[in-house]
């Protein structure tokens, strides 16, 4: 039974997708730099590079079989690569909304190439994918390069900030 409700909610996460939180802690220093538009502060108005073991600290612990979110206010996980050129396209945009939506939304970036087990477990096959996560119902992802309109539209209506 535990299986099924796992396989549902990562099946969830790859159609529907859903957002990440910010992270409040220190960024490990053993990752590579992040892409030019990525910043790796953990302030708000910021977006957070995080690794997989931050992902299922801050987000959700993808291993343990159930979704449940860790954070503390509606998230958005941008999982991109660094040879990606729509992601690249992306990035400005992800990170002009962090600064808009400081304090209301939590920001990641999850380099897919970096985190191969966290990409498999979540069944990512395409990037750019955004990953929409309100506190309360399910996560929603979206596949592609997307205008900023669509973004504030998703914000709006799946993490339900205005």
């Amino acid at each position: 039974m535990k299986r099924n409700i796992f396989i549902v909610i990562i099946m969830t996460l790859v159609v529907t997708g859903f957002s990440c939180t910010q992270a409040r802690a220190k960024v490990d220093k053993t990752q590579k730099p992040a892409a030019k538009s990525a910043v790796t502060a953990g302030q708000e108005g910021t977006v957070m590079k995080i690794s997989q073991d931050q992902f299922a600290k801050r987000v959700f612990d993808y291993k343990a079989g159930a979704f449940k979110f860790l954070g503390s206010c509606p998230a958005i996980v941008d999982f991109n690569a660094d040879w990606c050129g729509p992601c690249r396209r992306l990035a400005p945009t992800i990170d002009s909304l962090a600064v808009q939506y400081a304090g209301k939304i939590d920001f990641y970036s999850v380099n897919i190439d970096e985190n191969r087990p966290l990409a498999n477990a979540l069944g990512i096959q395409s990037i750019p994918m955004l990953l929409f996560i309100p506190l309360e119902g399910r996560p929603q992802a979206s596949v592609g390069l997307l205008p900023r309109e669509d973004i504030e539209q998703a914000i709006r209506e799946v993490l339900l900030v205005q």
